[in-house]
Parts: structure tokens; sequence; C-alpha cells
């Protein structure tokens, strides 16, 4: 199954710009059990900063609608993709996160993994790194 779902992503961002992909790649997410999805999180996520805004918005619905069921499965992903230097990628996980917030203990679940995060990068680095 997993291979399967690594095809799709792969096609899905190579040709994803097209519009008959677009549509095929959507029908193909409909019927899709979201819990398929919970191995391939860090392939998804690492395709957040996409260009393609039609391609963006598709994905970032599918990250959101994992969320909607398995919120402890993505969000160490998505705190690591807040975290990056670029601004698109940034956004997108910022994104889906604000999404968790809505949910019930959403709120919570993020500070949580923001606090602990935060934590883990400051108890991470050297002196050396901290003053540079």
């Amino acid at each position: 199954m997993i291979k399967a779902l690594l095809r799709l992503v792969t096609i899905w961002f190579r040709y994803g710009e097209s519009e008959s992909v677009l549509i095929e790649v959507e029908a193909q997410l409909v019927n899709t059990p979201t819990k398929a999805w919970l191995m391939a999180i860090p392939q998804l996520i690492a395709r957040l900063g996409t260009q393609h805004k039609q391609l963006q918005g598709l994905l970032i619905d599918l990250l959101k609608n994992i969320a909607s069921r398995f919120p402890h499965a993505i969000i160490w992903p998505l705190f690591t993709a807040s975290q990056t230097n670029k601004y698109d990628h940034q956004e997108a996980a910022r994104e889906i996160m604000n999404y968790i917030c809505t949910m019930s203990d959403g709120t919570r679940l993020v500070s949580q993994a923001q606090l602990v995060g935060r934590e883990l990068i400051r108890a991470s680095l050297s002196l050396i790194e901290r003053y540079v």
C-alpha cells in the first residue's frame, strides 16, 4: 500500500501542474482511506513548500483531513516544518497547525508540542551555536 501511495505522491508532484492530473489525484484522495496516508506523512510535509498554489492547496486539505483524525501523528512533523527558513513551507505548516487548534483539545496539543519542541531545540544547541 505504501508503495502505491508514494507513487501517487511522485506523480502528483511531478505532473501536478496539469489540471487533468490534479482532478485525478483529487478523485484518488477521496477513495483512499485517511489511515493509509499515515506512513507517508513525512513525504507529504516535505512537499508543503511547492510553488504551485492549487497543488499546495490540495496537499494542505489532505493534511488537514489526516490531522482531523490523527492529530498526534502529524503534530511533530508539522512543528519541524514550521521551523524551516522557507516561508511558503513554514506558512503551510502553520496553517495546518492553526486548523488543529480549532479541534477539541487542539490548542493544548499544539501548545505542548511547541513548548517541548522549543526546549528540545534549546537543549540541543551547543554554547558556540547559541552565540554565533
